[in-house]
């Protein structure tokens, strides 16, 4: 499973499937396709007549032995074999990934898990991630080194790490709660990759070892690149470190406060892959620090308090407001800024960052003969915010990787802000 870009094989299934309204049953080979992105496949062919459809369109099939319907696209191929009725098609749910095997009523003993495009830990080869009684254990892959040398040539997807979960005192667990689980992964994963990663098709087994709960394909996953994040490879120890207190916050009782932080986290997430796109960038983390202003009561009180609202979020969590050695060109933003504005004005890193995001929406002539620079600095520091907010609400207080420090490399991190202070 670890050839990168390679198609993962995932076994032959029966099927029947609604073609033209012709259920149609046969066999079909399925597996993960990685590229152009992760997706799940199924193949198979068939004796069916077709009237004139040769593009794809929705269908539905069901999983024969397992009884599990999916809604799915389907697209006939040509065949060599049409002379004779045999018709070849292909077809991906429109859902992913999707429960191919739920045992209802069944608890779950273990979950075994692939992880698809997460950096190698330069220290350790597993990593252990503990909240209240789950363990999650995280495993290089025997051949993580060469796969992430031609990841790095080629780009692409490729299996890096194995996981399993499991309770600590070996008690069971409900279906739902994995899935929960695996949601949480994913979402830390990807914090710390700074990118969508996944953790992938999981397989849950009861207490016979008897396999009661599989999913199929794939959430959506990034290609491998580098990109800036608060964790560094060479200190692992701060996944354990972080991983309780961010699962907490994704499980509050609180609704809204998870939805508001899931929906900050994914604006940092596509923010973070913006390939080169930091005018866009800007907007996506201003969105995202405002949800997390919000799930915290800070909302605005007038037009134009966006960045009176991330100040109280940032002070709230020990962030130092003010802008931060080396954001020359913001300096310059909160120059020309200031010169317009009344004496009341706070002029910081939040005034900046807001400045910069309103002159890409509603541009100002006083900000125009200012270098496109201020939109990296100011997009830099918005995720800085976004990562140093989620790590102080995850009740972190030790070493990170600070994108604000330019040329810095592995293993030279630096001690988060409100714990430096103490």
């Amino acid at each position: 499973m670890s050839n990168v870009n390679a198609p993962i094989p995932l076994g032959d299934v029966n099927i029947e499937i609604m073609v033209q309204d012709q259920p149609v049953q046969t066999v079909a080979q399925v597996h993960l396709r990685l590229l152009p992105k992760p997706s799940l496949v199924f193949e198979c062919e068939a004796r069916v007549k077709l009237y004139g459809l040769w593009g794809p369109c929705y269908s539905e099939a069901t999983l024969l032995d397992q009884g599990i319907c999916l809604n799915v696209i389907f697209s006939p191929r040509p065949s060599s074999r049409l002379l004779e009725g045999i018709v070849k098609f292909a077809f991906t749910p429109n859902t992913q990934p999707c429960t191919v095997v739920k045992q209802d009523g069944q608890q779950l003993q273990s979950v075994t898990f692939e992880v698809l495009n997460f950096p190698k830990f330069e220290i350790d080869d597993t990593v252990e991630l503990a909240v209240d009684d789950w363990r999650i254990a995280i495993t290089a892959v025997p051949d993580l080194k060469e796969i992430v040398k031609d990841l790095k040539e080629r780009g692409g997807y490729g299996v890096t790490h194995h996981g399993t979960i499991k309770h600590l005192d070996g008690k069971a667990f409900s279906i739902e709660d994995a899935e929960n689980a695996m949601k949480c992964i994913r979402q830390f994963l990807s914090f710390a990759r700074g990118v969508y990663c996944a953790p992938i098709l999981p397989v849950g087994f009861n207490s016979n070892g008897e396999a009661v709960w599989k999913q199929w394909g794939s959430p959506p996953v990034d290609p491998w690149g580098w990109t800036p994040t608060w964790f560094d490879t060479d200190c692992s120890e701060t996944l354990a470190e972080v991983f309780p207190g961010f699962w907490r916050c994704l499980n509050h009782s609180n609704y809204d406060y998870v939805t508001r932080t899931r929906i900050a986290l994914d604006w940092y997430l596509r923010s973070n892959r913006n390939n080169g796109d930091n005018a866009g960038g800007v907007i996506l983390s201003q969105a995202g620090l405002e949800r997390l202003a919000d799930a915290h009561g800070f909302n605005k009180k007038s037009v134009g308090a966006a960045a009176e609202c991330i100040r109280e979020l940032v002070n709230k969590y020990s962030i130092p407001a003010e802008l931060p050695n080396g954001l020359d060109t913001l300096n310059e933003v909160l120059y020309a800024v200031q010169k317009n504005a009344g004496q009341d004005k706070i002029f910081d890193g939040p005034a900046a960052l807001v400045a910069v995001r309103n002159d890409l929406v509603h541009p100002k002539p006083n900000l125009a003969g200012i270098c496109s620079l201020k939109e990296y600095e100011a997009w830099n520091l918005a995720q800085w915010y976004v990562e140093l907010v989620l790590l102080n609400m995850s009740g972190f207080n030790g070493k990170y990787a600070n994108r604000l420090i330019e040329g810095r490399v592995e293993g030279q991190p630096d001690t988060v802000p409100w714990a430096a202070a103490d």
